[in-house]
């Protein structure tokens, strides 16, 4: 397959072999590393306090490592995105990372993947969904031995307009209030 491309792009491959039971089959690959990198590079991981547009805490009657080990699950997720559903896909390997959600609502689909994770501290989530993208960082932190503190930063790119930008941040914020309202309960 390699023959048919040009000389100079077939110098771009790393040439392989396999042994089969039927023979060897010699392949070659192109390295894409480059294009991972720059495109982890232009991707957020992180909601900071001084960007929020949102920063809300909730104190939860859970341990940190139950918060911690439950909320990604979505049966917990349902409680505080308000979602009547959530479909959960674990990330490569298994691991939290690369996780995707998709979170049903009345009123359409939200799709969250998680961006980053340092698991017992704090996870970042992108949103898609009808009202465009934005990133939620939920930081941990311990509060004795029975309670965690979760700090929800919400960020989205604000709308030129000033009345839609007001709009937006008025029903993120409603729907934030609410969501910190049902994950005090959500980890029990």
């Amino acid at each position: 397959m390699l023959s048919r491309l040009s000389e100079e792009r077939q110098k771009r491959f790393t040439p392989y072999e396999e042994i089969y039971d039927l023979g060897p089959a010699r392949a070659g690959y192109e390295p894409l590393g480059y294009l991972w990198d720059r495109e982890q590079a232009a991707q957020r991981t992180e909601v900071t306090a001084n960007e929020a547009i949102i920063d809300g805490t909730v104190i939860v009657d859970a341990p940190i490592e139950v918060v911690s080990e439950r909320i990604l699950r979505p049966e917990v997720m349902e409680r505080y995105m308000l979602a009547t559903k959530v479909d959960g896909f674990e990330g490569a390997r298994g691991g939290e990372l690369g996780s995707e959600f998709h979170c049903h609502h009345r009123y359409g689909v939200n799709f969250l993947r998680v961006v980053a994770s340092d698991k017992g501290r704090q996870v970042t989530l992108a949103s898609t969904g009808p009202a465009g993208e934005a990133f939620i960082t939920m930081r941990l932190a311990s509060q004795g031995t029975e309670k965690t503190c979760v700090r929800r930063l919400w960020w989205w790119e604000q709308p030129a307009d000033a009345h839609e930008a007001a709009s937006k941040k008025q029903a993120v914020e409603a729907v934030a209030r609410e969501g910190d309202e049902a994950m005090r309960t959500a980890f029990r």
